[in-house]
């Protein structure tokens, strides 16, 4: 993410559709990936109070490995 620490999901899946891996339901995707133990997703606020609120997030240091291996094994 470009150095940032923290992130949200609209900027997450700007990026991700630049590559051409778009996401049609990132809430549920970050959910999973918040579930998954250990964690490899923080969810640090959600600005609003509805379900649909803006969500910022931050990835874990398990989930940083998570992804250098990923990319280390060419996915």
């Amino acid at each position: 993410m470009e150095g940032k620490t923290a992130f949200g999901s609209l900027e997450l899946n700007k990026m991700l559709k630049d590559l051409g891996h778009g996401v049609t339901d990132t809430a549920h995707v970050m959910g999973a990936l918040i579930s998954q133990k250990p964690s490899l997703i923080l969810q640090l606020k959600k600005s609003g109070k509805s379900r649909q609120a803006r969500k910022t997030y931050k990835v874990t240091a398990a989930g940083k490995k998570a992804v250098e291996q990923l990319i280390a094994n060419g996915a």
